[in-house]
């Protein structure tokens, strides 16, 4: 179980990270609007900003997930395999 929080919790760091990184990345370009700072084109360029760090995160925690849920799907089906080479009634 302390495995299972752990992955999470990597998982959960990491797109924590890259979506805080492609938000501020995508807010930086607040410099191409017109120099109002209370302008329409400040507002849209900060929501974008919000949802493609949000999307990012999202995106890159399922991905991280479905890693690690491959892997340990290998590994028990590796197990599985032995255990019916070493014992052939196991799966019958």
């Amino acid at each position: 179980m302390g495995d299972r929080l752990r992955l999470l919790a990597i998982a959960l760091t990491a797109g924590l990270f890259a979506g805080g990184i492609s938000g501020a990345s995508a807010a930086s370009n607040v410099g191409l609007c017109t120099p109002e700072p209370g302008s329409a084109c400040h507002e849209l360029v900060r929501v974008l900003a919000l949802r493609v760090g949000l999307v990012v995160t999202v995106a890159t925690v399922v991905m991280l997930l479905t890693v690690v849920g491959l892997a340990r799907t290998m590994v028990l089906d590796e197990q599985r395999r032995m255990a019916q080479a070493n014992h052939p009634d196991y799966g019958a």
